[in-house]
């Protein structure tokens, strides 16, 4: 499948509001996460055993998909505000994704009250949202990855028609994005079944 190249893309959409399915890039980024930034004291570094107080804890995004929700959301910034894209329910960029427990909702609301991203592909599933935390010290970082919840069978179901729902009333998307792992519960074809139903020769 061959379709524009991403930048011409990226110009064409900003330049106009994209109300078709059949205009949006769909991100597969099912293993988002909450990002926690844990800062230590100048001159310090992460050391085993220890006892280490931060100076700062930043707390925002986290997951390859997300991350590249964000960049396009700037990307293909029209002067608009993220209020307005969400009242236009721009769908320019779209996001599957998992959201679960109250740091799902706090991700959720990062994306959508700052980015403008549309939550349509978003399934709110069971299982908390893993926090992923990189401790920053004067000189590395270390990064601590919790495991991922899993998800369901019917949570899955509850994506695939989502996304069905959408190609059925506005044709396929006009690009896809298959980024990161998957959560435990997927089955092993999870991105190639859902490229499937989002892509045709013209993605």
């Amino acid at each position: 499948m061959r379709g524009p190249s991403l930048p011409l893309l990226l110009t064409a959409m900003s330049a106009r509001e994209c109300p078709a399915f059949s205009e949006s890039v769909v991100i597969l980024g099912l293993n988002a996460a909450l990002q926690k930034r844990f800062v230590l004291p100048p001159s310090t570094d992460l050391v085993p055993g220890n006892v280490h107080r931060s100076v700062d804890v930043e707390t925002g995004v986290g997951g390859k998909g997300q991350d590249v929700g964000v960049a396009m959301s700037i990307l293909m910034d029209d002067g608009s505000s993220a209020e307005e894209r969400r009242r236009e329910n721009d769908r320019r960029v779209l996001l599957a994704q998992f959201l679960g427990g109250s740091s799902g909702d706090y991700v959720g609301d990062i994306l959508a009250g700052r980015h403008g991203l549309s939550d349509e592909l978003t399934v709110r599933n069971s299982a908390p949202l893993r926090t992923c935390t990189t401790v920053v010290g004067s000189a590395s970082a270390t990064e601590l990855v919790e495991a991922s919840g899993e998800i369901s069978p019917s949570e899955m179901d509850v994506l695939r028609a989502k996304i069905d729902g959408l190609a059925e009333a506005g044709g396929k998307a006009c690009a896809v994005c298959v980024m990161g792992s998957m959560p435990p519960g997927c089955p092993e074809n999870t991105y190639a079944d859902l490229t499937l139903r989002l892509a045709d020769e013209d993605t």
